[in-house]
């Protein structure tokens, strides 16, 4: 159905003083659900004053159970959308919305384990007549167990009418449960539907009803299922069928039913949907007394689980819809201005996005750059068929290559326990005792992350996504992403977080008498607080356990094999001696220096956390800029300290053993540090002191720089990830930002910008080859590279440099020097960045802040900015150097938004919402 299309300006009460839209809740919810509604839009609950006004002003409803009429929906003269809770929309106008292009986001598939589980328990309860001997027994009437009979349902026939999400699961759940024979009818899915499934496809209804010994509907409720079951067709069953209905009372033919059942025509039926909701003993009370009918009141979807998820699911898609609608008025409100402007008419715009917008030839261009940017930052999904275990020689292969690659960085593995499990897989001696599924579900992710090297540099043939999907397969029911609803990966280390607390992970744990698996337990919990700290810093979200809570000590530094050794003669892990030689690998060594550059980042973030409240709460603003620099000045000398720190691996074997990998993530670090400071530092007219200013766009270049000689030099040892392309997206977008807010700019300094964007450019090209799904992403950034190429090197041409120029390695073997030592942070860069000379205090990066004028605010009088000349051979008037990039909030709401495309929720759009457009 078509978005409806609303005129003019909406009126006052469609949104609220927050300019959060309003939606009103017809029902009761949830409440997660309620809490995200709250949180998202103006909530309207029915115990507010204002509820009774919901047909004439509402522009959102949300409803799980109510009735839509057609006469409701005249009512509504604003109403654009509806969220429904769950799958059937018997209970809403559907013509009537279609009339008035209202959309109806109902959630279909989110309720199937649900309902299928309700369709076995009226299954069995009706076989063993559970519902009558409960009735008598409550009654006071005793039941012999000589008086009770019921049927075995093992191997008997269920027959599926509808063959949807629901039906599909109750297939699974039978086969599994009674080894169960599956026919199955649908005259809406194609032939091959199920093919996974054993069934026969049947041609009719008749065919099913005649050929089952349990018989349950799964079809929604129109003019031609109403009475589909009716005395007729019971007639065509077997004695013993049962017939189950959770679909919509009505499809069954109740009265029809009664009689069926007191003529003994079938032997009886679990309802779950009735013609009158809830069921009245008035109405039902000769089908209840009847001893054949199971009854319940329509609770298919009735659990807490199903209940959040299905009412996330619909408040979701209102806001999404939302989302939508304000991109459309956004895109009617540029033609506007491009219609209203006139071409020489000099326009002044608030910020960079909107001045890109308006750019007419832009948006030709650029036509779907809008809807990127409006649209939720998604996870692109292609379609890779499981496969099957490789041969023994293979999967020994894949699985060295995880241990030679991943598991030098996350080690939470045992070896031992690798090579046990491909000895279970390959060489075990009773060959008909089934694999267990976490057997084959460790397999197959071993063999995914072990192929991911080997397949990009085409030395083995299979996809990863192939492993992992047929991984999936072997996780079972204990845990799940429901992907409509968004499950992102910080929520998954945060459950996994809880579980390491509950196993009292966080609070040194000991194995009496096994020292490795002691260390076992130190390494999981390290692991997980790794991946805590970089995920939330990405998103900079609180961690899951403070530091100060955690009292588990670090694995000892030495390999698997020497703690096996030494577990008959120490007790303790804590006393087992280490005679470690100094830059020799063990099984630690590169775990430790990601655990404590961690541990750095970690106090990075709590340091910066405590600034922006001190910046927050304090009346003076003066004293800020020295409390900004004494705190970034300690951080940055303490990444200093732990790049000194770092192992030299003579004979590195993959990228995390080599000091390339190690400068990089300094450079990333540092600048993390730089950016925290930026964010919190005093600012005038929008632009930060030229100081950190230069030091902030020298650190953007070196990380730049540092990934790309890193890709040219070690290409077959390294894979492009969401976090490299959140790392180069990032330092790139810095550049830009600094180029275009620095008011005084030497000539060579713009050149070496330009050159750090192409080379950024070139290498966030490269990331989609194997990553597709951050296309939009580079999108945005080529629009915006070539928007502020266009304004700041009007003269530049791309042409001068190869097209490939930013992959190419250097003619010779040496990286670009960048010396570890922070007095000499900013060598191998341009060196005069500013075109007055910089303080001598420049020089040396942690002491940067040290001259008096630093951050006095006469450095920034937008006047003396300019009293230096302007660099004659770059052709750049005053207007283009004084122009600003885009708004800082709109700059770093874009760098939020690709947070959550690397560890956040996919469906999480609120980062985009930050633009001033």
């Amino acid at each position: 159905m078509a978005p409806g299309i609303i005129e003019g300006a909406l009126p006052d009460s469609l949104s609220s003083a927050s300019g959060k839209p309003t939606v009103y809740l017809l029902d009761t919810f949830h409440p997660q659900v309620l809490a995200y509604v709250k949180e998202n839009f103006d909530a309207i609950t029915t115990d507010d004053p204002r509820h009774s006004r919901w047909r004439q002003e509402a522009r959102y409803l949300l409803v799980r159970s109510s009735r839509l009429t057609a006469q409701d929906i005249i009512s509504c003269p604003n109403l654009v959308a509806i969220g429904k809770q769950g799958v059937g929309l018997d209970k809403i106008d559907v013509d009537a919305c279609a009339s008035r292009g209202i959309k109806i986001f109902n959630t279909p598939g989110v309720n199937a384990r649900a309902v299928a589980e309700l369709v076995l328990t009226l299954a069995t309860a009706s076989a063993r007549q559970v519902g009558s001997i409960i009735a008598k027994q409550s009654s006071g009437i005793l039941v012999p167990k000589e008086k009770c009979s019921g049927l075995i349902l093992h191997e008997k026939t269920i027959g599926i009418l509808g063959m949807g999400n629901i039906g599909k699961c109750v297939a699974k759940i039978f086969r599994g449960a009674f080894d169960a024979n599956v026919i199955a009818y649908d005259p809406f899915l194609p032939a091959d539907a199920w093919e996974e499934i054993p069934h026969k496809r049947a041609t009719s209804v008749e065919e099913v009803l005649r050929s089952s010994d349990v018989i349950t509907v799964h079809m929604p409720l129109t003019p031609e299922t109403r009475n589909l079951i009716d005395y007729d067709q019971m007639k065509k069953m077997r004695k013993t069928a049962i017939i189950i209905n959770t679909a919509r009372g009505g499809i069954v033919n109740e009265d029809d039913l009664k009689q069926a059942l007191s003529e003994g025509l079938i032997w009886g039926a679990g309802l779950d949907c009735h013609t009158e909701e809830p069921p009245s003993y008035e109405k039902y009370q000769g089908l209840w007394e009847s001893g054949r009918v199971v009854s319940t009141p329509h609770i298919g979807a009735a659990t807490a689980e199903t209940q959040m998820q299905t009412g996330m699911a619909a408040a979701r898609y209102l806001m999404i819809d939302e989302l939508e609608r304000k991109e459309q008025a956004l895109s009617q409100r540029l033609r506007e201005l491009e219609a209203s402007s006139a071409p020489h008419d000099p326009v002044s715009y608030a910020s960079f996005i909107a001045h890109l917008f308006s750019d007419a030839n832009w948006r030709k261009s650029h036509a779907s750059l809008l809807r990127t940017l409006a649209d939720a930052p998604g996870v692109g999904e292609v379609s890779i068929a499981p496969c099957a275990l490789p041969s023994a020689a293979e999967t020994q292969m894949l699985f060295e290559k995880y241990l030679s690659w991943a598991h030098i960085q996350n080690p939470f593995l045992l070896r031992r326990s690798i090579w046990a499990l491909h000895q279970r897989l390959f060489n075990n001696q009773d060959a008909s005792a089934p694999v267990a599924n976490h057997d084959l579900f460790r397999a197959f992710m071993l063999c995914a992350i072990g192929s991911v090297l080997p397949y990009r540099n085409r030395i083995h043939d299979r996809h990863p996504g192939a492993y992992y999907n047929a991984a999936l397969q072997y996780l079972g029911t204990e845990f799940g992403i429901y992907h409509p609803i968004g499950t992102s990966v910080w929520d998954v280390v945060r459950v996994c977080g809880r579980l390491c607390i509950e196993l009292g992970l966080h609070n040194n744990p000991n194995v009496q008498g096994d020292l490795l698996q002691t260390q076992l337990r130190r390494r999981i919990f390290w692991q997980f607080y790794l991946i805590d700290r970089y995920s939330s810093t990405t998103l900079d979200r609180p961690f899951l356990i403070d530091d100060n809570d955690i009292s588990t000590k670090f694995p000892v530094e030495t390999s698997d094999e020497e703690l096996e050794a030494a577990n008959n003669q120490v007790q303790c892990l804590d006393s087992f001696g280490i005679n470690h030689e100094p830059n020799v690998q063990n099984e630690m060594t590169v775990f430790f220096v990601s655990v404590r550059l961690r541990q750095v980042s970690s106090h990075i973030q709590t340091e910066f956390s405590k600034l922006r409240r001190k910046v927050t709460d304090s009346p003076s603003k003066r004293l800020l800029p020295g409390h900004i620099h004494v705190a970034m000045t300690k951080l940055l000398q303490e990444l200093q300290d732990w790049r000194n720190n770092c192992p030299i691996i003579q004979e590195p074997s993959c990228l995390y053993e080599t000091q390339e990998w190690y400068d990089l993530l300094l450079a990333r670090e540092r600048q993390s540090v730089l950016r925290r400071a930026i964010d919190l530092v005093p600012k005038l007219n929008g632009s930060p002191p030229k100081g950190i200013l230069t030091v902030f766009l020298r650190s953007s270049l070196e990380t730049i720089d540092r990934y790309h000689s890193l890709w040219c030099m070690k290409r077959t040892m390294m894979t492009h990830t969401r976090s490299y392309f959140h790392m180069l997206f990032t330092a790139g977008l810095s550049v830009m930002y600094c180029t275009s807010v620095s008011k005084t700019i030497a000539a060579d300094d713009l050149r070496a910008s330009y050159q750090g964007l192409l080379r950024c450019r070139e290498l966030l090209n490269s990331v989609t080859k194997q990553l597709p799904d951050a296309n939009n992403y580079v999108s945005v950034y080529e629009a915006l590279f070539r928007d502020v190429s266009q304004r700041l090197w009007p003269k530049e041409s791309e042409t001068s440099l190869p097209s490939d120029a930013s992959l190419v390695a250097p003619a010779t073997s040496a990286v670009p020097s960048y010396p570890h030592d922070l007095g000499n942070f900013a060598n191998g860069l341009p060196q005069h960045i500013l075109t007055d000379s910089l303080p001598s205090d420049m020089d040396n990066m942690s002491n940067f802040a040290t001259n008096r004028n630093f951050f006095d605010e006469s450095v920034l009088d937008p006047v003396s900015q300019f009293r230096a000349p302007m660099q004659t051979d770059n052709d750049i008037n005053l207007e283009g150097i004084n122009w600003a990039l885009m708004s800082y909030d709109s700059l770093w709401n874009m760098e939020s938004a690709l947070g959550q495309y690397v560890y956040g929720d996919p469906t999480n759009t609120g980062g985009w919402e930050g633009f001033e457009f």
